[in-house]
């Protein structure tokens, strides 16, 4: 059984003490001659310029600095945009646009001490009025943005000064500060001059690099901020995302040197890798996992009983053999890791093709039913757990038919189907995850799962101050999720991502929000 941890013991083993380790190639992750998040050779000094090019599967969907629609996303606008505040690979709370804070006492009001001497990339001058401009915008329901519901508990921004800017809550939220850093709730700050359809045409942050060139589906390059606060970042003088959909494709470029970085690899991808002495693999631990989506608003999937007869279908062993060669454990179809603080300690449904077929047949399929699942190579492992998931069921009288598309479309339409594959990293807030993805009115809802009794209960568990009753809470929470939620989390794995060995300086949270404002390149 899993050992709960506390949320200062779950910070630190999600980060550096769960080390992002160089790989062997082996079945099982080797002992690491490389310690995380911090350079290869420690002892070299950083070496200002040089070019990354990163590879990714897909393309983000929007320049608009407040819509996070994927990962992909998120990484773009964190080279361009900052927050008041950021976390690093720890997920500890670090001064970012703001220098220092404070709450009152009943935790309704935060003052907020803004970093002086910051400049924008057009050349104005950062101040209050950016962030009062900046939330007003994240905050307006009727734009939609991800901060809207993950940050709906913010009541005002106000501007005390030029320097300093306050924050009044509708209620208290123990996650406050995380959710303001974190790049899916997108509180990126931005100048108060330029409107939404300005800042898609021409990007305009406080952040290391500066956007020079977007070329949908295919790169999109950035350039050093000279004029960047923090003194002497970035190293680099450009940085490339290439957007590379077939995995080999990807592999390929990174071992003849075309690309320096590939973000999120698959287990299978390691032992390739490996033969090349100039490529590290580097393994961060962590919660990453690929649901199994089941839309209740479409046959057969409106029924519970169906949706649990899935469930009972899936050897959730055999799916870590299968699809991760065992780098990881069985899930238990609700999203909250193991070792998070806020893990509820639910046992997972076991493999019962019984009770399946039983459950089935109640349901109204006595002789099983016919469905899609979509998928794509758009992350590691979406793939191989719909096919993995395609002969399970098969079992039961459950035929899958598996649609395939390119990962530069995939999330455009996903949520179309009856059954399509999703990925989702970790979390630092354990209340973001289930009020952007289980609340009703959650922006990234996959399932279309409306229940009062799990609203109420999202919305109890962000306020409360004892930890003993918001895991209470939250394993109640976990409770309705695994019995009615419409997804499958067959396993929780590690995240993979693989660089040439003169990449030096990386940055790998968690979450795999990528941060190549320390990255340097070592030239011999």
């Amino acid at each position: 059984m899993a050992q709960k941890l506390t949320r200062r013991q779950f910070i630190s083993l999600s980060g550096a003490s769960l080390a992002a380790v160089a790989l062997n190639g082996c079945s099982v992750p080797a002992a690491s001659d490389q310690t995380a998040n911090e350079p290869t050779q420690t002892s070299n000094k950083p070496q200002p310029g040089g070019v990354l090019r990163v590879g990714f599967a897909d393309m983000p969907g929007d320049l608009n600095p407040w819509f996070t629609a994927t990962a992909v996303d998120s990484v773009l606008k964190l080279a361009i945009y900052e927050p008041l505040v950021r976390y690093d690979p720890t997920f500890e709370i670090e001064p970012a646009l703001a220098t220092s804070w404070e709450t009152s006492a009943d935790g309704l009001t935060w003052t907020f001490k803004l970093r002086s001497g910051v400049t924008f990339h057009d050349g104005s001058t950062f101040t209050a009025k950016d962030v009062v401009y900046s939330f007003g915008e994240i905050l307006k329901p009727a734009n939609g943005y991800m901060g809207s519901k993950a940050l709906s508990f913010i009541a005002k921004v106000t501007s005390v000064n030029a320097n300093t800017v306050q924050m009044t809550l509708k209620q208290p939220n123990m996650d406050f500060l995380i959710l303001l850093a974190d790049a899916p709730s997108a509180a990126f700050i931005v100048p108060h001059t330029k409107t939404v359809k300005e800042l898609i045409k021409r990007p305009c942050g406080t952040g290391p690099f500066k956007l020079k060139e977007y070329q949908p589906s295919v790169s999109t390059t950035f350039v050093r901020n000279e004029a960047y606060w923090d003194q002497g970042l970035p190293y680099l003088d450009e940085l490339h995302h290439v957007y590379l959909p077939e995995t080999a494709t990807q592999v390929a470029a990174l071992m003849s040197g075309e690309l320096q970085l590939l973000w999120q690899i698959n287990p299978d991808s390691i032992a390739v890798l490996q033969k090349s002495p100039q490529v590290k693999v580097v393994e961060v631990p962590g919660g990453f996992y690929q649901p199994l989506l089941m839309s209740v608003k479409q046959k057969p999937f409106e029924k519970i009983k169906v949706r649990q007869a899935m469930k009972y279908l899936v050897n959730r062993e055999a799916f870590v053999k299968a699809v991760l060669q065992g780098r990881g454990q069985p899930g238990n179809d609700q999203p909250v890791t193991p070792k998070a603080p806020f893990w509820g300690n639910i046992p997972p449904y076991p493999f019962d093709l019984a009770k399946a077929k039983a459950l089935l047949a109640e349901a109204g399929y006595p002789d099983g039913f016919t469905t899609t699942l979509l998928t794509s190579n758009a992350r590691p492992g979406m793939t191989e757990s719909a096919t993995v998931f395609q002969e399970m069921a098969k079992q039961a009288g459950v035929t899958i038919n598996l649609k395939q598309v390119p990962a530069d479309s995939y999330w455009k339409d996903y949520l179309t189907y009856p059954m399509a594959t999703s990925s989702w990293p970790i979390y630092p807030s354990t209340d973001q995850i289930f009020t952007m993805a289980y609340h009703s009115t959650g922006v990234w809802n996959e399932t279309g799962l409306k229940d009062p009794i799990l609203d109420g209960l999202i919305e109890a568990a962000r306020s409360e101050t004892s930890e003993a009753q918001r895991l209470k809470t939250y394993t109640k929470i976990e409770q309705l999720v695994h019995d009615e939620g419409a997804v499958i989390i067959p396993y929780f794995r590690s995240g993979f991502f693989a660089h040439q060995a003169k990449v030096q300086g990386l940055v790998y949270p968690p979450n795999a929000q990528m941060r190549p404002h320390t990255t340097w390149i070592k030239e011999s």
